[in-house]
């Protein structure tokens, strides 16, 4: 069955995420953190969603995760791969050839610090292309009171609990406030990172 429960980024449930949150703010880090809401929730008020792992007892969990994983050592990567680094140095860089890595990441820093730089890793050729959005430039939080008053770098608040049972329709839609603060020149959603919902399943509401 199709999955009807979604993220929306309004509460009336009509305008569905794409993914994509422009956050805009001064590359020097002087402008305050950007606040946004997402609501999760399904049109059809005939179901409701509970998470797959003891449904209606334990939590559905809302999460800021990466896209990408971190580098990996003696691990082969197809050409167009990208990986991020294992410290925050707020780097991406992508496989231009491909092959295995080695058994110690490369010195990113030290090799490939600025975009097209190339770095070799094993057989795996690495290019720089550009800015990493990491994981402490954002938080996510049951309020909008607290999405303000976060405070940044943030390496907590990247996970929080939703109800075990969330009802469908547009009563039923459980906000998920996040914000957002670039550390060096903004934070990049689509290609970065993401709000990931918990494993979840949809059961007929309850009568």
């Amino acid at each position: 069955m199709t999955t009807t429960f979604k993220l929306y980024t309004d509460s009336a449930l009509t305008l569905e995420d794409d993914g994509v949150t422009e956050s805009d703010q001064l590359f020097d880090g002087s402008s305050d953190p950007n606040q946004f809401v997402l609501y999760l929730g399904s049109t059809d008020d005939t179901r409701e969603l509970r998470n797959a792992v003891n449904p209606g007892t334990d939590p559905i969990t809302a999460n800021v995760e990466y896209v990408d994983e971190a580098w990996q050592a003696t691990t082969a990567y197809s050409l167009d791969d990208e990986t991020r680094t294992t410290a925050k140095l707020r780097k991406r860089y992508k496989c231009t050839t491909a092959g295995t890595t080695g058994g110690s990441e490369p010195d990113w820093a030290a090799d490939a610090p600025d975009e097209g730089d190339t770095v070799a890793d094993g057989t795996v050729v690495w290019t720089n292309v550009g800015h990493q959005s990491e994981d402490d430039e954002v938080g996510v939080f049951t309020s909008s009171a607290l999405a303000l008053a976060a405070t940044f770098p943030d390496t907590g608040d990247k996970s929080i609990d939703l109800p075990a049972v969330i009802s469908g329709g547009v009563a039923g839609a459980q906000a998920i406030y996040f914000a957002v603060d670039d550390q060096d020149g903004g934070v990049v959603w689509d290609q970065h990172l993401k709000i990931a919902v918990s494993a979840c399943v949809e059961y007929p509401a309850a009568p």
